[in-house]
């Protein structure tokens, strides 16, 4: 008998205990087990089906409690990759990877997790206390002050070859003070407050944002939220129901489906004169 089949659909599934002993033996030992997962009985259920390195559990689980199975072992990936800091080592290790623009992703070389999210180790949640010199230098500047000096603005200029900081003040920020930041800018908007995401939802978590929206609007602030269309729509157009009458400007991209690319420019700016740069979804 003839079998003809895809490399590229091919795929097997593997208990948690084949699954782990993979991971651990492809990362050379930088990513190991935790003993005190989030949800210890998790294993007993798990099975994966892995297919192009990628690992999928076969019943649906939480996010948190798959990638709390695993801790990654900075130091160890950091000497593996012969990197200066853990910033450095993450850049080697993609570095060698091959981009695939079809799927939109790095194609890894190791098997990974797909609750990992593109990761090459589980998501890092929290940082340990103490100096973050392992992590980057540029961490260390940040915690000391030296992200006030001309120097550090410079470097940025630098390395995104522009003159961003130029006649400007720039002050990076932690992910977790995201949506802090973003409520005080809203709320210290006096004429404009535009902004764009691909993801915005409506809902418990983004309540002191949305409020502060509404507010601003009734004030007479030109509140503009620019969002993608396809998201809004799985959103159950949440938003467009909370901003229903209440003066915001929502502006729905034709983006993910009927254009092929997402709308991703995740960008907050009142009154022309200040504005957030930012990677996180809300």
């Amino acid at each position: 008998m003839l079998c003809l089949f895809s490399v590229g659909a091919y795929s097997s599934v593997l208990s948690f205990q084949e699954a782990s002993d993979l991971i651990q033996d492809e990362s050379r030992g930088a990513v190991i087990l935790n003993p005190s997962p989030e949800a210890p009985d998790v294993v007993n259920n798990l099975s994966f089906v892995l297919k192009d390195k990628v690992l999928t559990p076969e019943k649906l689980f939480s996010p948190e409690s798959i990638q709390s199975l695993f801790l990654l072992d900075t130091s160890k990936f950091t000497l593996l990759e012969n990197a200066a800091n853990f910033l450095d080592a993450k850049e080697s290790y993609f570095r060698k990877l091959k981009y695939s623009f079809s799927e939109k992703r790095f194609l890894q070389d190791q098997t990974v997790l797909s609750d990992w999210g593109g990761l090459n180790h589980p998501p890092m949640h929290e940082l340990p206390t103490g100096p973050l010199d392992w992590l980057t230098p540029t961490a260390v500047d940040a915690q000391s002050g030296a992200r006030e000096t001309p120097e550090f603005h410079q470097r940025i200029d630098q390395l995104s070859n522009s003159e961003l900081t130029s006649g400007n003040s720039f002050d990076p920020f932690l992910d977790k003070e995201v949506l802090p930041r973003i409520v005080s800018l809203v709320k210290n908007s006096k004429t404009t407050l535009w902004a764009s995401a691909l993801l915005f939802s409506c809902d418990e978590s983004t309540k002191p944002l949305v409020d502060a929206l509404i507010e601003r609007a009734k004030a007479g602030v030109d509140v503009r939220v620019m969002v993608d269309r396809t998201l809004q729509l799985m959103q159950k157009n949440n938003c467009k129901k909370e901003f229903a009458g209440q003066g915001i400007k929502l502006i729905l991209v034709p983006g993910m489906i009927l254009k092929g690319s997402a709308l991703h420019v995740k960008l907050w700016m009142r009154d022309l004169e200040e504005g957030i740069f930012l990677g996180a979804n809300l």
